[in-house]
């Protein structure tokens, strides 16, 4: 990690430019939507998420930053709310809500058409 750094001014440490684009470029939407999409499921087993780290973040409300506050990380998580702010991802809602809620009685075809519509298959 320490060869990721670069030196400037008063001796701070300042992280550079290029390894900075590399590790947005590495966790990006844009170019790895699929990512976003399975990254709950692929922990499930066979069972819904229901939105797992959604429901596990509301039960801790020092996650919720406020002006003044620290800013708490949460990890390697996926919302929902982002199906809707990353514009790579949008087109792909619908297909996470339905990965991501309980397979109901017929909701293979459904899982399916939602993937096709999504360019997924």
């Amino acid at each position: 990690m320490r060869s990721r750094f670069g030196t400037q001014g008063l001796g701070r440490e300042r992280a550079q430019l290029t390894f900075l684009r590399g590790v947005e470029n590495a966790s990006s939407f844009d170019t790895n939507p699929i990512y976003a999409l399975l990254h709950e499921a692929e922990y499930c087993q066979g069972e819904a998420s229901r939105w797992a780290a959604e429901r596990v973040r509301g039960a801790y409300p020092e996650f919720n930053w406020a002006p003044g506050k620290p800013f708490l990380f949460t990890g390697d998580m996926v919302y929902p709310w982002m199906f809707e702010e990353y514009v790579h991802l949008r087109p792909l809602r619908e297909a996470a809500e339905i990965l991501a809620a309980p397979l109901r009685r017929g909701g293979a075809p459904r899982r399916r058409r939602a993937l096709r519509r999504s360019h997924l298959l």
